[in-house]
């Protein structure tokens, strides 16, 4: 909200700022098809790779993947750095 609200208050001076020659300067707005458009994919990418894989890891148990995770630290921390 904050961005759009930046969004209007630069538009609104860039609109002053443009020479009078411009005659369609004065058409020059926000599409909120496009704002709508943006906030929805924000939301749907959010939902994607937020609460899918939280779904996911409810299913299947999060002891099962918390377990693999400390045998995979204690695999790097028992093995020879690589440099």
């Amino acid at each position: 909200m904050l961005g759009i609200a930046a969004g209007r208050f630069a538009l609104t001076g860039l609109v002053a700022l443009a020479p009078k020659v411009l005659t369609q300067s004065a058409q020059i707005a926000i599409d909120w098809r496009i704002v709508l458009f943006a906030v929805g994919l924000s939301l749907l990418t959010g939902i994607l790779f937020g609460l899918v894989p939280s779904m996911l890891v409810s299913k299947t148990g999060i002891a099962r993947h918390s377990n693999r995770g400390s045998e995979r630290a204690l695999f790097m921390r028992d093995s020879p750095a690589p440099f």
